[in-house]
């Protein structure tokens, strides 16, 4: 698998989890790095979640679940990851939202992963 299709597999788990009971959704995630991915963001949910938090200037409830996802991921690798640089991984998550979320979900995510 790439480093892509491995992202977009820690998407679809991280996405899953916006709609669960708190359940475990980790057997969604098969390879080494989404499995990582995913790990860091589960564990780091809160910190990453403050960070965005301090990042938006509207509500936090009213971020697309997509968009949500998204961001958690990208901040997870970046901040606990760190394998890729910080552009590469901003550069992922905007072809990750252009293919999965709104028009202008690409510059709100843009400008949010910019600023952590």
């Amino acid at each position: 698998m790439t480093r892509v299709q491995e992202r977009e597999e820690a998407f679809r788990a991280v996405y899953a989890l916006s709609f669960g009971d708190g359940g475990d959704v980790s057997h969604l995630v098969a390879d080494s790095f989404s499995k990582a991915l995913y790990g860091a963001t589960v564990a780091n949910l809160g910190e990453i979640d403050e960070k965005i938090k301090a990042a938006i200037k509207h509500d936090f409830e009213k971020i697309y679940k997509v968009d949500l996802a998204l961001l958690r991921l990208g901040i997870a690798e970046m901040v606990f990851v760190a394998e890729t640089p910080k552009p590469i991984v901003i550069s992922s998550i905007m072809d990750m939202a252009k293919k999965y979320s709104t028009e202008g979900s690409a510059k709100f995510l843009n400008g949010v992963l910019g600023s952590v």
